[in-house]
């Protein structure tokens, strides 16, 4: 395996088999704030999406996020409470 950075300088990840990976590091989802739905660049793999709020690692669950939790639709995000300028909201997640 070979792990390179495409000229955006995203991080790819090549296995044996040649099948290439891209990984989205510490994006910040974008979305007019105050919102609690906001859109990721790129549509996650299924169950790889990390997503911290205030350094917090939320839980995905599939419907009516509860605190601290978030729902997952191509690349929309709906997060139980609004976020707002204050706060700081990255993702991880492979594509």
């Amino acid at each position: 395996m070979a792990t390179v950075y495409d000229a955006n300088g995203v991080r790819k990840l090549t296995t044996t088999a040649g099948a290439t990976v891209n990984f989205a590091d510490e994006e910040v989802p974008s979305g007019a704030r105050p919102t609690s739905t906001l859109t990721l660049a790129n549509t996650p793999t299924t169950g790889s999406l990390n997503l911290f709020l205030n350094g917090t690692r939320m839980k995905k669950v599939g419907a009516g996020p509860g605190t601290n939790e978030f729902t997952l639709s191509g690349t929309t995000v709906t997060t139980w409470r609004a976020i707002t300028s204050g706060d700081y909201l990255i993702a991880n997640y492979r594509y």
